[in-house]
């Protein structure tokens, strides 16, 4: 069975209609950016309308199809998941997660002996080079040199909808795949994290710029939200092998290449966020992450 195509180069690009004029036509039409102003009306439409099912329908936000008791939602405590500080002892005794880690070194140790394909070296070192890099920090403030100041330029001003398209612009050359807006008041406040995964606790309080307080001792710090000035939620959706993370390997469970997916995921998070908080500071514009 022939698996390769013979045709040459040159023949397929003929075929496209490609040759040399049509290569150079190409690249005439494409977008050259000056600056962020032609990056966003480049024709990237800035509304974003994703190719669903025909009965999936857009709806407001706070307005689901599902009716919400709002009275009746609060903040997650993030310190009590399974990938948290607390998250393990808080479900189950300590006797029960010892047993479980025993089995699963037992396993992995099992599978290496048999050379199971996701227990290799190679397996382990794509797993330990894709999560490399990964951090996190829940509170960027405002910038005390911020760019508009550094370089001698005038402060930026513009509307919610210039500023979504700015930002939208600028996450997408920096790796998102989808970004989203909205204004968080009102009941979407209680989607809001209570408590973060090291244990400090998110509290409102009416201050003009965000700020966190590192937990000393036994006194637990905590991290500072505004709460008497709009603030703008944005969601960023990056890209991750979904299917290598749900990669198993029968007999002996998940293997280096699910890490692999898990950590590269985790890996992009962490480094993304800080480079858009970054952007944002630069304009001299608070940045906090809310629901980590």
């Amino acid at each position: 069975m022939k698996r390769h195509s013979t045709v040459s180069r040159r023949e397929f690009m003929k075929v496209l209609g490609l040759g040399a004029a049509g290569v150079g036509a190409v690249t005439a039409v494409t977008p050259l950016f000056a600056d962020l102003d032609d990056m966003m009306s480049s024709g990237h439409e800035q509304t974003i309308k994703f190719k669903r099912a025909w009965y999936v329908k857009e709806r407001e936000l706070g307005n689901p199809t599902t009716p919400v008791d709002w009275a009746a939602v609060q903040g997650h405590e993030n310190n009590y998941i399974m990938n948290s500080n607390g998250g393990p002892a808080y479900a189950w005794p300590a006797d029960f997660i010892s047993e479980t880690s025993s089995k699963g070194t037992a396993a992995a140790n099992s599978a290496k002996a048999a050379k199971s394909g996701g227990f290799l070296l190679r397996d382990y070192a794509l797993s330990s080079g894709a999560g490399n890099g990964y951090t996190t920090t829940p509170v960027w403030n405002v910038s005390s040199n911020p760019a508009y100041v550094s370089q001698n330029l005038p402060k930026y001003t513009g509307s919610p909808e210039e500023n979504s398209k700015m930002v939208r612009a600028a996450a997408t050359f920096l790796g998102a795949y989808s970004v989203g807006f909205a204004v968080l008041e009102g009941d979407e406040k209680k989607f809001v994290n209570k408590v973060q995964s090291e244990g400090r606790p998110f509290v409102w309080e009416d201050v003009d710029v965000p700020y966190d307080v590192k937990t000393q001792g036994s006194e637990i710090g905590k991290i500072v939200i505004p709460n008497n000035r709009t603030l703008y939620a944005i969601g960023i959706g990056l890209e991750f092998s979904k299917e290598l993370w749900r990669h198993a390997n029968g007999l002996y469970g998940a293997g280096q290449m699910r890490g692999a997916a898990n950590g590269d995921r985790y890996r992009r998070w962490g480094i993304s966020i800080s480079w858009y908080a970054r952007v944002l500071k630069r304009f001299g514009i608070p940045c906090f992450w809310l629901c980590r």
